[in-house]
């Protein structure tokens, strides 16, 4: 139920926790204005038996995570998807970076495709957590899953020389917000269109943020003296 985490917490008290990026923000914004010791903090929201935390689904603000890090509290990344059956990559407390994903789980592989000259590309994975395909959809997984067994992201990122993964971008047009859903704009782009005419074009933003915002140009007629609008096609309210 909405508005419950904090009390479930308190009555379960994991050992370990994750969370997407926004519900640390959350926390984040609860401690710094209770300005109370970090023991007291951490039992008022249920994680004083908690030894690990950590997030994913989306990037987490550095200053977030330098806060968190100032208080003791090390927030681990973990990346993968579905289609890897959760985490092919993460931190732990032996390897741990500021700012980056962790790395390879053991017994996977992990690699860039075609990098570019700063070592970026599109992130592949395998190994024995990637799933074995679309159900009835065999297009869809050769287009995911190559011949060597490798599963397209549609990610982009870097591996460092420790084997840290930097994720940079994303080929695939995804929008993913700060609570972790995974928004395809091309879809409400077009529906707006077609229930709005007076829209000419727009581009729905929001990756990594709270909300979903757009921007919105509109259909104009042009004064061919000036070369700019003649006429505003939104009707008068």
């Amino acid at each position: 139920m909405q508005g419950t985490l904090v009390e479930t917490l308190k009555w379960a008290r994991p050992t370990v926790f994750f969370a997407v990026p926004r519900i640390w923000e959350k926390f984040e914004e609860k401690m710094q204005s209770a300005k109370a010791p970090i023991s007291v903090l951490k039992k008022a929201l249920g994680l004083d038996a908690c030894h690990s935390f950590f997030y994913g689904a989306a990037p987490l603000k550095h200053s977030s995570v330098d806060y968190f890090a100032s208080q003791g509290m090390i927030i681990y990344n973990a990346y993968g998807m579905s289609e890897t059956s959760g985490g092919h990559a993460h931190h732990n407390t032996d390897k741990y970076k500021l700012y980056v994903t962790g790395c390879c789980l053991p017994g996977g592989d992990m690699k860039i495709d075609r990098p570019d000259e700063h070592g970026e590309g599109e992130i592949l994975m395998k190994g024995r957590d990637i799933m074995m395909g679309y159900l009835k959809n065999e297009k869809a997984t050769t287009e995911t899953i190559d011949s060597e067994g490798y599963l397209h992201s549609g990610d982009r990122g870097k591996i460092d020389a420790d084997g840290f993964l930097s994720i940079t971008g994303r080929i695939k047009e995804l929008i993913i917000t700060a609570g972790g859903e995974n928004v395809a704009p091309v879809i409400i782009e077009d529906n707006f269109k077609l229930l709005c005419p007076p829209c000419s074009n727009m581009m729905v933003i929001g990756d990594g943020q709270r909300f979903l915002g757009a921007l919105i140009s509109f259909k104009v007629d042009v004064n061919p003296k000036t070369g700019g609008p003649s006429r505003n096609l939104i009707p008068e309210v």
